[in-house]
């Protein structure tokens, strides 16, 4: 569907001497994944104001896209797959604020989180995929920007606890780096698999 939807405003701009024929698999990629965002934002929005969590639904984003940016990580076949395991991601975020009302234990989890994110980039990032794979320098950038964005999460925490800000902020935060974290595990996982497949035929 949504192929078919960025071949179509593809289309619309080649017939209009806007884009260049040449180029038309880019485009319509680069259309394919903008509505796919867009479609994240909606889900991620209408969650949001369902569950009456749109600020922690805006702190776990950046802190989720912040590290995703550089990282990678997962990626599911199909976009509904992933819209789907997205959604899930902030609700069980949404839940874990609710359940985890306690600041001592909130504390412990954004270290435990924190931890766990630190280990997997350190081990696992950057990681690419058949849609985007990296040139050299590429992946030399994103894998130093990934380390960089990892450690800059521990001086966003202590800035926030400096500040005395609410704790679940910071838990919902950390959570978003957290869920990269295991996406990147998730996907390494998926890649071994293949490779193990592979040597078997």
């Amino acid at each position: 569907m949504y192929n078919k939807l960025a071949e179509s405003i593809t289309n619309f701009f080649i017939g209009r001497n806007i884009i260049n024929t040449n180029e038309q698999e880019i485009y319509i990629y680069s259309f394919e994944v903008l509505i796919s965002d867009l479609i994240y934002m909606f889900i991620a929005l209408l969650t949001a104001l369902i569950s009456k969590s749109v600020l922690e639904t805006l702190i776990f984003l950046i802190g989720f896209f912040s590290i995703r940016r550089f990282a990678g990580g997962y990626h599911a076949d199909s976009y509904t797959k992933c819209h789907l395991l997205f959604w899930l991601n902030q609700v069980i975020m949404i839940v874990l604020v609710h359940l985890a009302s306690n600041e001592r234990t909130m504390r412990l989890l954004i270290l435990i989180f924190y931890l766990i994110s630190i280990v997997s980039v350190f081990l696992f990032a950057p990681i690419s995929n058949k849609n985007r794979t990296f040139t050299d320098s590429e992946r030399k950038k994103f894998w130093l920007s990934s380390r960089i964005m990892i450690i800059l999460a521990a001086v966003v925490i202590v800035a926030l606890d400096l500040f005395n800000v609410d704790c679940k902020y910071t838990y919902v935060y950390i959570f978003g780096v957290f869920s990269v974290s295991i996406s990147l595990m998730a996907e390494k996982i998926k890649i071994f698999k293949m490779r193990g497949d592979e040597n078997d035929d």
